[in-house]
């Protein structure tokens, strides 16, 4: 049986590594178009007119979407709370990550609306910040 053990300088290079893009990769987000939605109301699909927001948008307006039974935005404070948590020895960072991967999973399906002060907006599509 073939096993690989990185020593310890190597591990935690890699892992900081990983943070430090991930960190990017969530600022950028914030920046990129993330979530195209129609103009209209909820129940009209109609994307002839189509904007992008800005990925802020939705970050910002996303504990909002509990209301409407969207959780996925929780995923980042979980992401938070794992990194946070690292070092502890536990398992609950782990719990943490593997929770928020989860929530981001599953609004990837079912991301159908974004609610708004009315009655919400059809998505139409998602830009690269969604998916960064």
């Amino acid at each position: 049986m073939f096993s690989f053990t990185l020593p310890d300088k190597s591990r935690s290079l890699i892992i900081r590594t990983l943070l430090w893009a991930a960190l990017f990769l969530f600022f950028w987000s914030l920046y990129l178009p993330a979530v195209s939605s129609s103009p209209n109301p909820r129940m009209v699909l109609d994307c002839t007119n189509a904007g992008y927001a800005a990925g802020w948008l939705p970050f910002v307006g996303g504990p909002k979407g509990i209301f409407a039974g969207q959780f996925g935005w929780f995923a980042n404070p979980l992401m938070l709370l794992a990194v946070l948590k690292r070092n502890r020895g536990t398992g609950i960072a782990t719990m943490f990550a593997v929770v928020a991967i989860g929530l981001i999973l599953v609004t990837t399906v079912t991301l159908t609306y974004i609610p708004n002060d009315l009655d919400g907006n059809r998505v139409c599509g998602f830009g690269r910040g969604y998916y960064a």
